[in-house]
């Protein structure tokens, strides 16, 4: 299964990031600084996703890997099809993350009551 996540739009006002290039980052940050400020235990520094109870959701996604179509800054998870391509090759922490990486996303939309919208596959 593959899926697939947007960042909808946001409503223009000053100082608000609506662009893919807004949202690179200039300055290195570490995961352990950003879980503290969103206020999620982190439970190892290794892991490509945390969340707490309260709804704060953190997915590790380089930027690179995002993409902007109509004024949407999307990416489309693909940690489960590589888990499958995978799967000999992988170690099973590895597959662990990458399945809790698709299924935080599913959850954060479905709590939020917004099903993703689906987008077409860049091609490379």
């Amino acid at each position: 299964m593959i899926g697939f996540v947007a960042v909808p739009k946001l409503p223009s006002r000053k100082n608000t990031m609506t662009r893919l290039r807004d949202l690179k980052p200039t300055t290195k940050q570490l995961v352990r600084e950003i879980t503290e400020q969103l206020g999620i235990e982190m439970t190892t520094q290794y892991d490509w996703c945390f969340s707490n109870p309260d709804g704060a959701y953190l997915v590790n996604i380089w930027h690179d890997n995002m993409l902007e179509d109509d004024g949407d800054i999307y990416f489309v998870d693909n940690t489960s099809e590589w888990s499958e391509k995978n799967i000999d090759t992988a170690t099973q922490v590895q597959l662990n993350r990458a399945s809790a990486v698709s299924a935080l996303i599913q959850k954060a939309y479905y709590k939020k009551g917004t099903a993703p919208r689906r987008y077409p596959r860049r091609c490379s």
